[in-house]
């Protein structure tokens, strides 16, 4: 999944956390190539010998990058952290990282905490064939 349009307040922050990696680390290099300082988080990160050489071949390419294994409900992170989180389908209800309503708020509750005051939230929906994205201030 590529990334919809990016929006231009966002392209300018420096240091972002990337919820929901995936399987496959979707978007990193690309987020490297934009921020000074990005961490991916999944719950659940891939341990297949594919998926860990394509990561380990992206962090090796990118020292402001790191990926680590997290819920998104307990951020391992400082208060005010980051002045960027984007969300990518690990809002969506009944995922296996964040269960229902209650996990969602826990996720958002975390997530600000560790935002900067004038920080910026992505939240990316994939539909069909296509992605949205949505930014709260």
């Amino acid at each position: 999944m590529n990334f919809p349009e990016y929006p231009d307040r966002f392209s300018k922050l420096d240091k972002v956390l990337y919820v929901g990696i995936g399987h496959n680390n979707e978007g990193l290099e690309e987020l490297a190539k934009n921020h000074s300082y990005v961490v991916g988080i999944d719950k659940h990160i891939c341990d297949t010998p594919h998926h860990v050489e394509e990561r380990e071949n992206t962090l090796k390419r990118y020292p402001n990058l790191s990926v680590r294994e997290m819920d998104a409900r307990r951020l391992d992170f400082p208060d005010k952290y980051f002045n960027g989180v984007i969300f990518k389908r690990s809002l969506a209800w009944g995922t296996n990282a964040i269960k229902g309503e209650e996990g969602v708020k826990h996720a958002l509750d975390e997530t600000y905490r560790v935002l900067y005051e004038e920080g910026l939230v992505w939240i990316i929906y994939a539909l069909a064939d296509t992605s949205v994205g949505l930014t709260l201030d």
